[in-house]
């Protein structure tokens, strides 16, 4: 062993050089003192304490700083274990090793130790019973979560929660269970006994949740895929222009609809589509008939206008012969019959009327062309000569 580390030379070396730069006489002490450190540096012995180190330095540097020696003669002189303090590790060590290799999952190992020492297995213990805690917990959760009727169910966080259990059912140690840790469980009085039937229990609840939160998932896919779907095939109705884009927007509309109705009812997402339905279905109806009524009245106006414009060609420079007012007549018992309805009905039949309105009726002329109504009811009498 050196007498002065290379660490501790370091130090004093740098600390020499500073007063070296003085004068004349520092720099020669400089040396001086850098030659007995570097002679001390590769001189093997005990390390130089405290005091030794402030004899080489302070006949040349009286003034030298005494913290710099102290910090010094630290790094020079490390501290010595005592034998108890390596009795003492070595013994913590050897316990700790055989605590960890009494907690293996070995059965070979966990039998006997649990038979004849089973205080070494309280590590297992402790991690098992909280990590059958935690999962209970995180089940119990999850559960009242499902169980509250809430609009916006955090299925996300449900699924994680679910993942989480899982995770601490596989890293809990199985080989603990089956035998009742008597001294940990009377110190913290466990809520449960350490049975595999117990664990089979939970870890059937865990699969039941995640299949009912899984079902959850792809029911609210569906019904954010069906309320897509309607508003889509609505305003790709209303925008349609020809009767082709119509006709697949009210397939599109119609599928929706029936993408509403196979949502499980038995879910949350189902419940709220079986509200929806209804009044889905109701303003599907009302638009289609609306759409059917518009047309059969659009095709009532044309049929109308051409009824009215023959019916003004038939009519043009009156009077006419009875059988011409007879072969017009049919125009007019249609007008008549089509007068009452609703009133785009009337709107249609509006130009029959106009066209009426310049018109005779055939009852007030005679076949010799003049006006029934100007001859007179009763024969006239000669007059007496």
């Amino acid at each position: 062993m050196q007498r002065l580390r290379s660490r501790a030379f370091e130090i004093l070396s740098t600390e020499v050089n500073q007063y070296g730069q003085e004068d004349f006489v520092s720099e020669v002490g400089r040396k001086i003192v850098m030659q007995r450190l570097e002679k001390l540096r590769s001189q093997p012995g005990d390390p130089l304490s405290f005091d030794e180190l402030r004899e080489v330095v302070t006949d040349q540097f009286p003034d030298f700083n005494e913290d710099i020696l102290r910090r010094t003669a630290q790094i020079n002189c490390p501290v010595k274990a005592t034998p108890w303090v390596l009795w003492g590790s070595m013994t913590l060590l050897t316990v700790c090793g055989a605590v960890w290799i009494a907690n293996l999952p070995f059965a070979l190992i966990r039998e006997p130790v649990t038979r004849y020492a089973s205080i070494l297995l309280l590590p297992t213990h402790i991690k098992t019973d909280r990590d059958y805690q935690q999962a209970m917990a995180l089940l119990n959760q999850v559960e009242q979560q499902l169980q509250q009727p809430e609009p916006d169910p955090k299925l996300d966080s449900m699924e994680q929660r679910l993942q989480e259990t899982s995770q601490l059912l596989n890293d809990l140690p199985k080989s603990a269970l089956g035998s009742y840790p008597k001294l940990y469980c009377a110190v913290t009085r466990c809520d449960w006994t350490f049975t595999p039937q117990e664990y089979q229990v939970i870890e059937s609840k865990l699969e039941q949740l995640q299949a009912r939160v899984l079902q959850e998932q792809q029911a609210q896919t569906q019904l954010q895929q069906a309320q897509t779907g309607l508003t889509s095939a609505q305003k790709q109705y209303q925008d349609s222009t020809s009767n082709t884009t119509r006709s697949q927007a009210i397939v599109d509309w119609q599928q929706a609809l029936d993408q509403l109705q196979k949502i499980p009812p038995g879910t949350r997402a189902g419940q709220t589509a079986q509200q929806l339905h209804p009044v889905a279905q109701q303003t599907f109806q009302t638009t289609l008939n609306t759409t059917s009524q518009t047309q059969n009245i659009n095709a009532l106006i044309l049929v109308a206008q051409q009824y009215a414009l023959k019916a003004s060609t038939l009519a043009q420079n009156p009077p006419h012969p009875e059988a011409k007012w007879q072969q017009r007549s049919p125009f007019g018992k249609r007008q008549s019959s089509s007068s009452s309805g609703s009133p785009l009905i009337v709107q249609a039949t509006q130009p029959l009327k106009l066209s009426y309105g310049n018109i005779r009726p055939i009852s007030t002329i005679s076949k010799s062309g003049f006006r029934k109504n100007s001859m007179p009811s009763k024969p006239l009498k000669r007059r007496s000569k």
